[in-house]
């Protein structure tokens, strides 16, 4: 989907390398805010949004771990774990009822490698690779439960997400960049 917007883009002389196009993709600056606002035929009218579409402007980190603008909402990280653990609460008071003691940090994690297996078959149905029932809602359910389930084995676990990320995105950033070429150099 990447194609349909860079030729656009780089026409207007938005971008100049791949690095150069992920940082605007994902800025909240200028030419980051011209692309989510693009106007009709660059895929703000089609059914299914375009890469652009599927990106949410940031305010420093990717999508879910910082503040987010995304159709005139602003979620943060805290107001996501807010309400997962309000069902991880829920869940806690029905196992109590149902089993007589609530789930251990290993049933989380069982938990979450059954979701990653059931949103690995919506991906290959999305694909076209099989068949699943559900479509489109059963894989943004899919992927909301495994965001869940990383939310609350963080939590479980005293795991400052925020942090974790924003250090691991460092040092993904430099180990990838050192790899590319330098952004004087087209790609």
């Amino acid at each position: 989907m990447t194609t349909r917007i860079t030729p656009m883009v780089r026409e207007a002389g938005l971008i100049r390398t791949v690095r150069y196009r992920n940082a605007v993709l994902h800025s909240p600056t200028n030419p980051g805010t011209a692309l989510l606002n693009s106007p009709k035929g660059t895929g703000r009218d089609r059914e299914r949004p375009t890469t652009v579409e599927h990106r949410t402007l940031t305010i420093g980190l990717p999508i879910f771990f910082s503040t987010q603008i995304r159709r005139g909402r602003v979620v943060s990280l805290e107001d996501l774990l807010q309400q997962a653990m309000r069902i991880h609460d829920l869940y806690d008071e029905l196992n109590l009822q149902e089993r007589g003691r609530v789930w251990t940090q290993e049933e989380f994690m069982l938990g979450f490698v059954g979701d990653v297996g059931d949103l690995a078959k919506l991906v290959m149905a999305e694909a076209g690779a099989r068949e699943m029932p559900g479509g489109r809602t059963a894989l943004e359910h899919e992927l909301a439960d495994c965001l869940w389930s990383v939310l609350i084995l963080a939590h479980r676990y005293d795991i400052d997400l925020e942090a974790a990320f924003r250090r691991t995105m460092a040092e993904l950033d430099t180990a990838i960049s050192a790899r590319l070429p330098k952004d004087d150099q087209p790609w």
